[in-house]
């Protein structure tokens, strides 16, 4: 963005903001009453001066509103349950934006970067999972707990693992097959699988319909 070509500048005005964006300055201040991560200071004529911090939230919210098509509601749910995920798909776009790569190309580097996070994820799941299924000494189950139920819950920790480590060869079979010229499509119509399917269940190997 134009805007961040000065790295010096610290503050930006609501006409800057807008020219920008390509908008209206009332819809910035609109955005402003509606996103409290939006919080810009005013000098003492009364006129707002946004920080860098802001011009990364208007980005994020422009994303959500005007490319991705969220309502109001919905880009504020999302944002409260997982700006760090939107962040992300944001950073990415603009750097395979930079790359000159084409829509699907993009949709399936997006795709790539949330599978390599989810196998991160898993790993970390199987270490601690791991830890909790070692042997149960005697002196280590009296208490408030009794031996019975940390036997108990001993089971239930070794189901959780065993699912973690499915999961996990699951996942890193489809970045192995993320090269193939048939990734992505449907086993029986042989049409692509939509990415968001695949975002939900990375390990789908057949398409709504043919799954129904």
């Amino acid at each position: 963005m134009n805007l961040e070509s000065n790295p010096q500048k610290l503050f930006y005005k609501i006409g800057e903001i807008a020219k920008e964006f390509n908008v209206n300055v009332s819809l910035i201040r609109f955005w402003e009453k509606e996103f409290d991560i939006l919080k810009p200071k005013k000098n003492k004529k009364g006129n707002r001066l946004f920080t860098k911090k802001d011009l990364e939230n208007l980005k994020i919210i422009y994303h959500l509103l005007k490319e991705r098509g969220f309502t109001i509601e919905g880009a504020k749910k999302k944002l409260r349950e997982n700006k760090e995920d939107t962040t992300d798909n944001l950073r990415i776009i603009n750097h395979l934006q930079e790359k000159n790569f084409s829509m699907e190309e993009n949709k399936k580097e997006i795709f790539l970067f949330k599978l390599s996070k989810e196998i991160k994820k898993t790993k970390l799941q199987i270490i601690k999972y791991s830890e909790l299924c070692k042997p149960i000494a005697p002196e280590n189950s009296i208490g408030r707990i009794s031996r019975m139920d940390a036997i108990n819950n001993k089971s239930v920790v070794e189901a959780a693992l065993r699912e973690s480590k499915q999961k996990l060869l699951d996942l890193e079979k489809i970045i192995n097959k993320s090269n193939n010229k048939d990734f992505g499509m449907c086993i029986i119509c042989k049409l692509e699988i939509p990415y968001g399917r695949l975002m939900i269940r990375p390990n789908s190997q057949k398409c709504v319909n043919c799954a129904t």
